[in-house]
């Protein structure tokens, strides 16, 4: 009837219902599913909160997108030492597309007094594929974060388990593949 596990957690609970035996109750725990999932899998990342590599970034992030249904940006604060210091949703839109604040991008990597940021979201009903509004908007990000003391290392784009990072891609401005320095140098060690 769902088509797939996935397809049963992603139903309405009102089509949940709908099945012969499925209350109301069980209807909305079986939805909960997908967020509960999500927490569960951000705790266990939680552990391993300094980044060495594209990797990291994009397998620490990944499980903060599961489930959700909705065009999410999200920013994460890294410290001098690459350790993250809070993961920020920056905004939620509709399913395709989110208004996004770069005056709120800053202000929280100010208010967390991040030395590094990654900006990430999510591509709900498509592929890891960065559109140019996305490099568009990477490079403006990079340059007003600049402007004030404040490394964008990475964007990165997230679709059901996959992921694309625009530094490592190097589908960016040069200036911010030049990033992609700093996580060589921390995946080496120095």
């Amino acid at each position: 009837r769902f088509g797939s596990l996935s397809g049963v957690f992603e139903a309405k609970p009102e089509e949940l219902m709908k099945v012969d035996g499925v209350t109301e109750n069980t209807a909305v725990l079986i939805s909960m599913i997908p967020q509960i999932a999500r927490k569960y899998l951000e705790d266990k990342a939680e552990a391993k909160n300094v980044i060495g590599g594209f990797s990291d970034i994009g397998k620490y992030l990944l499980p903060k997108f599961i489930g959700r249904k909705v065009e999410t940006i999200m920013l994460a604060s890294l410290d001098n030492k690459n350790k993250i210091i809070s993961c920020s949703i920056i905004a939620e839109g509709d399913s395709d597309r989110a208004s996004i604040s770069k005056r709120k991008i800053m202000e929280e990597a100010i208010r967390v007094n991040a030395t590094r940021v990654v900006l990430a979201h999510n591509h709900p009903r498509g592929f890891a594929i960065p559109s140019s509004e996305d490099i568009f908007l990477t490079e403006e990000i990079y340059s007003l974060l600049k402007s004030v003391g404040i490394e964008l290392v990475d964007h990165i784009i997230f679709a059901e388990n996959d992921f694309v990072s625009l530094a490592a891609s190097g589908r960016i401005d040069r200036s911010l593949a030049e990033h992609k320095e700093i996580y060589d140098a921390i995946s080496e060690g120095n």
